[in-house]
């Protein structure tokens, strides 16, 4: 990272860093990562009902006596059905994106630093070198309406990603300096 900023320290160190040839850990989130992961099923449910409902429609359309009776046309059938198909389809891409970039677990061992990414099935692991991440870019990540929202996170670019990763600050531990 070009510009380094103290953005916390760890608590399983209480602030003490690590020797240079040990592991350190700079990011590590459970508790947030379950409820992340939660979603992703939430999203294949989703995906999946949005999937039988879209059949359902196009299978059926029209046969109500409300709607007279008689299936409408197919190719009005296949746009209703297949929206709602493609809608929860969509839900699920998403998520499944989001979880490729929402840092699980970053440590750093001499100069890798090793990123912990989400699956639904758990966690995927991939090594980078220091210099393959930009800097990193706060976001405050507050919504004042009916519910307030609190939920500050870091992007952090990687050379080579569209993406950029997305590092939650309400993790157990987030101790960026060490990277």
């Amino acid at each position: 990272m070009s510009q380094r900023k103290s953005i916390g320290t760890s608590r399983m160190t209480g602030g003490v860093r690590a020797p240079v040839d040990a592991i350190e850990i700079i990011v590590r989130n459970d508790w947030q990562a379950k409820k992340v992961m939660a979603l992703m099923w939430l999203m294949v449910a989703v995906a999946v009902g949005a999937s039988i409902v879209g059949w359902l429609i196009f299978a059926s359309h029209g046969l109500s006596p409300a709607d007279g009776g008689v299936l409408r046309p197919v190719g009005e059938r296949l746009a209703f059905g297949g929206f709602v198909a493609a809608l929860g389809l969509g839900c699920l891409y998403g998520m499944m994106v989001y979880g490729s970039v929402y840092v699980a677990g970053m440590q750093r061992e001499g100069d890798a630093i090793t990123v912990e990414t989400l699956t639904p099935f758990g966690r995927r692991a991939r090594r980078f070198t220091v210099g393959d991440f930009g800097p990193a870019t706060f976001h405050r990540g507050k919504l004042q309406a009916r519910v307030s929202v609190n939920a500050p996170y870091l992007t952090l670019p990687v050379t080579g990603w569209m993406l950029p990763l997305v590092v939650d600050l309400q993790s157990e531990v987030v101790a960026l300096e060490a990277a």
